[in-house]
């Protein structure tokens, strides 16, 4: 499994500032690869990314807080926030950045870090790597 790293809050992520019932914010990391550079193709690769992380994880929609994207730098058609809203992350907070080019990357790769609210003691989010990706992280086991 990924490391995940639990931030104890209560209003943050709750929105209700009467509210002081703790919640967790867990930290995820996700990844695919695109087909091509287009904007079809990164809507794509995205979409299945926030839909394969739902179908692994009860987490719904709205639990998803932040995300940063990473995009390596072969993909320049269109940022990944977009498809992502498009695909429920509706109360996201986003930011698109690119990924440090390396000799090793992974072409056309779009990496996400995730911060999303979770009860107290709710089940441990599972990591989502597709198309690929996997490969970026060899010591986490994917089933």
């Amino acid at each position: 499994m990924d490391d995940v790293i639990p931030l104890m809050i209560s209003t943050w992520l709750s929105g209700t500032p009467t509210d002081h019932t703790p919640s967790a914010a867990v930290a995820i990391r996700l990844a695919t690869t695109c087909r091509e550079d287009s904007a079809s193709a990164i809507a794509d690769a995205v979409t299945e990314l926030v839909h394969a992380f739902h179908a692994r994880n009860d987490a719904g929609l709205e639990s998803v807080r932040l995300v940063i994207f990473t995009a390596t730098p072969d993909l320049r058609a269109a940022k990944p926030a977009a498809a992502a809203r498009a695909a429920g992350w509706t109360k996201a907070q986003y930011l698109c950045l690119a990924e440090m080019p390396t000799d090793d990357d992974l072409p056309r790769c779009i990496r996400a870090l995730l911060i999303v609210d979770r009860g107290r003691g709710a089940d441990t989010l599972r990591a989502v790597y597709l198309n690929g990706t996997q490969a970026l992280r060899p010591d986490v086991s994917f089933d």
